[in-house]
């Protein structure tokens, strides 16, 4: 299955969805799925290898972070994720995110 989104900050990553940001340490090269940031989540970031933003917009609290923090990110993420669930992301440079659920876990 291949979800589209719209590219915050370009990268390209193989990583496992985490929805929680208190269960990122169980996981390697988590992605983080969220609404927006709480000013709270931003202590997560240091842990996390792309962020998946839930709100259409690039000047959410989160999009704006994430690109200060270069870490890659995409905005408009119309997909309701499991934990767990092992994904590809392509954080294109022509503002395009393609992001891909992987079989294996």
């Amino acid at each position: 299955m291949e979800i589209k989104a719209r590219t915050n900050y370009p990268g390209k990553v193989k990583g496992t969805i985490v929805l929680n940001p208190f269960n990122l340490h169980m996981y390697s090269n988590p992605v983080l799925v969220v609404s927006d940031f709480l000013l709270d989540h931003t202590i997560f970031l240091g842990k996390v290898k792309a962020v998946l933003i839930r709100r259409d917009s690039i000047l959410t609290h989160a999009a704006i972070i994430t690109r200060e923090f270069r870490i890659p990110s995409a905005v408009g993420v119309n997909y309701e994720f499991k934990e767990g669930e092992v994904v590809e992301i392509e954080f294109n440079n022509d503002g395009t995110t393609l992001i891909r659920i992987c079989s294996d876990k």
